[in-house]
């Protein structure tokens, strides 16, 4: 499916689209439910004739209080996530494709971003997509901290 064509379906989804120029930035969409997927191309040349093509997502979501009024973060307080998250969380997506001709990169990136588009989109301009990702990315720091905690204390219990 080419970019144009996948345009159009994006309008289902009560999106529009941005084209950027900006650096790594080729793709900005906004979703319905007011969030930003920025799209990056992160690709890197290997040798001869071909590269290292990278595709990246990232979608910032700031804590804000309406988030925390329902679940799934009605148990969770804005300062227990801001204490942890601090003002912001982010998603993350990246794929990678080896010893693609440079000739072949664009379609092959392009291609990445409608796979990615196709498969998650309707998820993304979900209005519960943010608090799921706060609440995901809130027990997921809060065990590292926990877990980083333990390893510290094993480590004075052990020297002393």
């Amino acid at each position: 499916m080419d970019v144009k064509s996948h345009a159009g379906s994006l309008t289902e989804f009560g999106v529009f689209m941005d084209k950027m120029t900006d650096g790594n930035l080729f793709e900005k969409i906004r979703l319905k439910n007011g969030l930003d997927v920025r799209m990056y191309d992160r690709s890197r040349h290997t040798a001869g004739d071909r590269c290292q093509v990278i595709f990246e997502v990232r979608i910032d979501v700031d804590l804000k209080p309406e988030y925390f009024s329902s679940p799934p973060l009605s148990a969770l307080t804005l300062g227990e996530a801001r204490s942890i998250l601090g003002n912001k969380t982010s998603y993350h997506y990246q794929k990678e494709r080896n010893f693609i001709a440079e000739d072949k990169k664009m379609a092959v990136l392009e291609n990445m971003k409608t796979d990615f588009l196709d498969t998650n989109l309707q998820y993304l301009s979900s209005p519960e997509f943010p608090s799921r990702l706060i609440k995901k990315n809130y027990k997921d720091a809060h065990a590292k901290m926990l877990l980083k905690k333990k390893q510290q204390d094993a480590w004075q219990e052990k020297t002393g």
